[in-house]
C-alpha cells in the first residue's frame, strides 16, 4: 500500500496533476451537458426511448404484439423502468427530451458518488478512488451517453448501488445472519431494478454470485440467486400480464441478433480513445490480484474485505467483457454496449493504483489526456450542431404535409411534428429481417410501393444513403432510387447522430429550398473521430 515516500509523490506531483484533469472533465462534461439539453432532436438513439416513455404517460401499451408484424413498425427493446419514470415527468412537462437527459445526468453524478463509496470499501487509497473516477468520467462513452434520454445511465446506477450494498453485505461477520438476509433482499432488488432497465446489467446477479461462492458462501449465494430469479420471473410475469403478453415478445424480438465478425471490427475502430482505457483493464486486473496475494501479513482485519472486490470486480470484469464481445458484432450495435465494461474497468484501475510505483502511474495519466482530447473534440462538433438542428425543426413544423404516415429514423421528430412514424427502433426490425430469408425483401418492397405511392407525407432518412455512399447505413439504391424520383429534398439537419435528409413529395409547394448545414455530430459514423462530410 502507499508508504511514506508515496504519499510525498502524491502531495507534490500526482495530485495536482489529478486536479488538473478533474477540472479539464467537468468543464468538458458542464459543456456537453449544457449544449445537449438545448438539442431538439435525438442525438443518438433517443427517439424509442422517448416514444415508449410517451406510450406510458398516455396510458398507452408500449409493448403492443400487433406492432411487430404489421406496419407501422413499432419495437420496445428495454424493460419498462426508465420509461415509466419518464412517462411519469411527461404527465409534467410534456414529451420533450429534456427531462429525459437530465436524468441520465442527475444517475451519473450519483453514480460517481456511489462509485467512490464502493472504492473506499475495497480498500483504495484516497487518490485511487479519484483515478478510478477520472478513468470512468474519461470514457467518451460516457460522457456522451450521460447527455443521453437513454436507458444506460439509470441501470448503471442501479448496478452501481448493488455492487455497493453487496460490499457492505461482505464486512458483516458470517454468524451475523439477523441483518444479512435483509440487505441481501436489498441487493436482489437493485439487481433486479437495474436488469428491468436494461437487460445487460443482470451480469451483476451472476457476478455477485460467484464472488459470494469464492468467499465460501454457498448457501448465501443460493439463496441469492434464487431470489433474484424469483423476482425476475415475478416482475415479468406481471408486466407481460399488463401489456398483453406483448412484453416478452417485444423482449424476444429485440434480443438475438446474429455476430459478424466484420461488423464486431467495424465497431472496434468507433471506440477510439475508449480502446486504451479498456486495455488498462486487465494490466490492472493483473496487478491487483498480484498486490493481494504479495501482502500477506495484512491478510486480517479489514484488508480481508479487499478479496470481496477483487472477486466481483474481476467476474463482473470478465462476464462484461463477454457480453461487450458479443455486442459489438451485431451489424447496428452502438459504442453504449461498452457502458457496462467501462465501470468495472474504473473499478480495477482504482484498486490497482495502490500496488503500482507512482512512476507508472503517467501511463494512466497519457491514456486519460488522450481521452480528455476526444472528448474536447466530439464536445466542438456537437456544439456546431445545435443550431441546425434547430432550424431544420423550425422548418419542418412551418412545412404543410400529410401527418398520416412519415418515414424517418428518428422517431422523436415525428412525436414532435404530431406525425405517425412508420418506425420507432428502425435497427432493430431490419437486422431481425434479414435473418429470415425473404422478410427482408418483402418489407422492403412494400415500403418502396408506399415510397412510389407518395403515402408518406414526408421523409427523414440519413444523408449518407441519400447520396449513395457505401457501406449504406439503413436502406439500399433502390430505396435511394424510389424516394429521389418521388420526392425532393428541403432540408439538411442533424439527428439521432447522423446528418439526415428532410424530403417531401415533390407535388408539395414549399417555401424554402435546400440549406446546409454547416458541420454536424456524428457519433454512430464510420468513426466517431472522423470529421463529419457534408453530401
Amino acid at each position: 500500500m502507499a508508504i511514506a515516500s508515496n504519499r510525498r509523490i502524491d502531495n507534490l506531483l500526482l495530485w495536482p496533476v489529478v486536479v488538473a484533469i478533474f477540472f479539464a472533465l467537468v468543464y468538458l462534461y458542464y459543456q456537453g451537458w449544457s449544449l445537449a439539453l438545448l438539442a431538439p432532436y435525438a442525438l443518438t438513439d433517443e427517439g424509442a426511448s422517448m416514444w415508449a416513455s410517451l406510450a406510458l404517460s398516455e396510458n398507452r401499451n408500449a409493448y403492443e404484439f400487433s406492432r411487430l408484424v404489421q406496419h407501422p413498425w413499432y419495437c420496445t427493446a428495454y424493460p419498462p423502468v426508465y420509461f415509466a419514470l419518464i412517462g411519469w415527468i411527461f404527465k409534467l412537462v410534456g414529451p420533450v427530451f429534456y427531462p429525459m437527459r437530465m436524468v441520465s445526468m442527475i444517475c451519473l453524478i450519483i453514480t460517481l458518488v456511489i462509485s467512490y463509496r464502493v472504492f473506499t470499501l475495497s480498500g483504495c487509497s484516497r487518490i485511487a478512488r479519484v483515478i478510478g473516477l477520472l478513468t470512468l468520467s474519461s470514457f467518451y462513452t460516457v460522457w456522451a451517453y450521460s447527455a443521453r434520454g437513454r436507458v444506460d445511465m439509470l441501470g448503471l446506477m442501479f448496478m452501481v448501488l448493488a455492487i455497493q450494498q453487496y460490499l457492505v453485505l461482505a464486512r458483516k461477520p458470517k454468524d451475523d445472519n439477523i441483518f444479512r438476509l435483509p440487505r441481501l433482499i436489498v441487493v436482489a432488488t437493485l439487481c433486479l431494478m437495474g436488469a428491468f432497465t436494461k437487460q445487460a446489467f443482470v451480469l451483476v446477479v451472476p457476478a455477485v454470485a460467484a464472488a459470494l461462492i469464492f468467499g465460501r458462501q454457498w448457501r448465501l449465494s443460493i439463496l441469492f440467486m434464487g431470489l433474484s430469479v424469483f423476482l425476475a420471473i415475478a416482475a415479468a410475469w406481471l408486466i407481460n400480464s399488463a401489456t398483453a403478453g406483448g412484453f416478452l415478445a417485444h423482449m424476444a424480438f429485440a434480443q438475438g441478433p446474429p455476430f459478424i465478425w466484420d461488423a464486431f471490427c467495424t465497431h472496434v475502430t468507433w471506440l477510439g480513445s475508449d480502446c486504451l482505457l479498456l486495455l488498462l483493464s486487465p494490466i490492472a486486473l493483473v496487478v491487483a490480484v498480484i498486490g493481494y496475494f504479495r501482502e500477506r501479513e495484512r491478510r486480517e482485519g479489514p484488508y480481508r474485505h479487499q478479496l470481496s472486490a477483487v472477486v466481483l470486480a474481476a467476474t463482473l470484469f470478465t462476464f462484461a467483457s463477454l457480453l461487450v464481445f458479443y455486442g459489438l458484432g451485431a451489424e447496428f450495435a452502438k459504442v453504449d454496449e461498452i457502458i457496462i465494461l467501462a465501470w468495472p474497468t474504473a473499478w480495477l484501475v482504482a484498486v490497482s493504483v495502490d500496488y503500482v510505483k507512482r512512476r507508472y502511474l503517467a501511463i494512466i495519466f497519457i491514456v486519460l489526456a488522450v481521452a480528455i482530447y476526444v472528448i474536447a473534440h466530439l464536445g466542438g462538433r456537437l456544439s456546431r450542431s445545435i443550431e441546425p438542428m434547430i432550424a431544420g425543426r423550425d422548418l419542418m413544423r412551418s412545412a404543410r404535409f400529410s401527418h398520416d404516415l412519415i418515414l424517418t429514423e428518428d422517431c422523436s421528430i415525428a412525436i414532435d411534428l404530431e406525425a405517425v412514424s412508420e418506425f420507432v427502433d428502425l435497427p432493430c426490425f431490419l437486422q431481425k429481417w434479414k435473418a429470415v430469408p425473404g422478410i427482408f425483401e418483402k418489407h422492403m418492397a412494400e415500403i418502396k410501393e408506399r415510397i412510389c405511392q407518395k403515402k408518406y407525407g414526408a421523409i427523414v432518412i440519413n444523408s449518407r444513403d441519400g447520396c449513395l455512399l457505401k457501406p449504406y447505413y439503413f436502406w439500399d439504391e433502390s430505396v435511394i432510387r424510389a424516394i429521389k424520383d418521388n420526392y425532393q429534398v428541403i432540408q439538411e439537419l442533424p439527428a439521432e447522430g447522423h446528418m439526415q435528409d428532410f424530403y417531401l413529395p415533390r407535388t408539395t409547394v414549399v417555401g424554402p429550398v435546400k440549406s446546409k448545414a454547416n458541420g454536424g455530430f456524428e457519433l454512430n459514423g464510420d468513426s466517431p473521430l472522423g470529421l463529419p462530410s457534408n453530401p
